[in-house]
């Protein structure tokens, strides 16, 4: 993938957060509630980043109400409580800790709230994860989001 590629994709990952906190309806459709298009067309669903997610996946011997979480940080994003939010991903994590879009969102709102230590940490932890399990598109934009944001330092 080209760096044209990867900056459209960051862009649009970027873009998509920035909406969403902005107007959270602006991304949706009856048939997709939260999504993204790439730079070569793919609809990528993006549900976790939106809250939209009605049936969260829930690991064996995990007794958290994994709904609840996910109505939580929902709740707090469309209320622009992004400190709120970022206390459920971190309970979300608790639970789904190799949840790589987990933490790629909560290091978007660190990003979005100027704390960029944070941002750095959970997008690597995230690029860590996507590589790992094998998402190339994610772990290459994740990667660039990382060089954006360290050369905001």
């Amino acid at each position: 993938m080209g760096v044209v590629s990867q900056s459209f994709i960051v862009f649009e990952i970027t873009a998509l957060v920035i909406v969403l906190w902005s107007h959270p309806s602006s991304a949706q459709t009856p048939d997709l509630p939260c999504f993204m298009v790439t730079a070569s067309g793919e609809v990528i669903s993006l549900n976790h980043v939106c809250g939209a997610s009605t049936t969260p996946v829930v690991q064996p011997g995990h007794s958290s109400n994994l709904t609840s979480i996910h109505t939580q940080i929902r709740q707090s994003l469309n209320n622009r409580d992004f400190e709120s939010a970022i206390d459920g991903y971190t309970q979300l994590l608790r639970q789904q800790p190799d949840s790589p879009r987990a933490y790629l969102t909560r290091g978007l709102i660190y990003w979005n709230l100027d704390n960029r230590q944070n941002a750095t940490t959970d997008l690597q932890q995230a690029a860590r994860l996507f590589q790992e399990q094998g998402d190339q598109t994610y772990f290459l934009a994740t990667q660039e989001l990382i060089r954006q944001i360290q050369s905001e330092e």
